[in-house]
């Protein structure tokens, strides 16, 4: 029976009030409580983040498609501004969640801010305010939130040590994890070129996983495939030195991430 009379005894209040402004004052105003960032994708080449944002609506009717206004700086500098509408209605006396996707490239990231070639993350500050209509009146609620945002590396190989046995060999090597989280290496793969010379893919990794700015060693075996190295191999040429690239995929703890 509450559900029932609550709408009418807040009737009741607006015809006791000399004005709008005064029941809202009462009742209190719609407020934006909470900004949760989260990484919904990343790779090489940028990185997709959602800001969701718990909205308080103390009205008893729903608030209908807020407009968005905001502003995303990076390491201090503007970086976006953007105005959208959110086709999301916020429920009658209660929280509900806009969501606000953003897609940051890298490669336009470094361009605008040079300080940041190098980088294993970045700072912003999301800001602005979500403008919604009630009780005949238009609010823009204020929004801040600042963070980091990771910058995606592959994994960087040193030491090569390569040992033949006919046309079979071994390649030993350190790997280094130059990024903020872990990368899993199992699903990955190796190429390896001698100077100029590709010789073939290798296989049989002894690591899978890399901690966080750690590093870690691998052992490859494979086999001369590529008949350019053969043939300098066997005229008595030699080969430049060894190289391993990366191929296949990594896992991240933001999904896995093909490298070309």
């Amino acid at each position: 029976m509450r559900g029932h009379w609550l709408p009418l005894g807040l009737v009741v209040l607006v015809t006791m009030l000399p004005g709008c402004a005064q029941f809202l004052d009462v009742v209190g105003r719609p407020t934006v409580k909470a900004v949760r960032p989260k990484i919904t994708g990343i790779n090489l080449q940028g990185v997709d983040v959602a800001f969701e944002m718990d909205v308080d609506n103390p009205y008893v009717v729903p608030l209908k498609s807020p407009a968005l206004h905001y502003g995303l700086d990076i390491e201090g500098s503007e970086f976006i501004t953007a105005k959208d509408a959110v086709t999301v209605d916020l429920p009658a006396s209660g929280t509900g969640t806009v969501t606000l996707p953003v897609s940051l490239t890298y490669s336009k990231l470094r361009e605008t801010y040079k300080k940041l070639a190098d980088a294993k993350q970045f700072a912003y500050r999301l800001h602005g305010s979500l403008g919604v209509a009630a009780m005949g009146r238009t609010f823009e609620l204020p929004l801040s939130h600042s963070g980091t945002l990771p910058v995606l590396r592959p994994p960087k190989f040193s030491n090569v040590k390569l040992r033949f046995a006919g046309t079979a060999f071994t390649v030993d090597a350190d790997v280094q994890n130059p990024n903020l989280f872990a990368l899993g290496l199992k699903n990955l793969g190796y190429g390896l070129k001698l100077g100029d010379v590709v010789v073939g893919d290798l296989v049989a990794s002894t690591l899978d996983s890399v901690a966080p700015g750690g590093s870690g060693h691998v052992t490859l075996k494979g086999k001369l495939s590529a008949a350019s190295a053969l043939m300098r191999l066997t005229g008595g040429g030699r080969l430049g030195a060894p190289n391993l690239a990366p191929v296949g995929v990594i896992e991240t703890p933001y999904g896995a991430v093909k490298l070309k």
